[in-house]
């Protein structure tokens, strides 16, 4: 069963421009991942929301382990003034 994962990231307005260079930088790595089925973005208002589908928490594990995606997280985190993480399960 795979795992879904929606995120809403609020950086700073100062920082909201870079910080979406940024995460477009992660996707472009994420998405060759082994076990990311679907890795997007959106802007909602003035936070991104971060669409994530894996196929298990084996894969979530190892991409939270790349050391592009510690760079990304120690980069940003100065600059986010909130996150909500929501782990959404299948009906079926």
């Amino acid at each position: 069963m795979s795992l879904n994962i929606v995120v809403f990231i609020k950086p700073e307005a100062s920082f909201f421009k870079e910080f979406g260079l940024n995460l477009a930088t992660l996707k472009e790595l994420t998405v060759k991942e082994s076990g990311c089925d679907i890795c997007d973005f959106y802007i909602f208002e003035n936070k991104f929301v971060l669409i994530e589908r894996w196929t298990n928490q084996v894969a979530i594990d190892a991409h939270m382990e790349e050391t592009y995606t510690i760079e990304f997280i120690n980069q940003t985190k100065a600059h986010i003034e909130r996150t909500e993480v929501f782990r959404l399960e299948n009906i079926q």
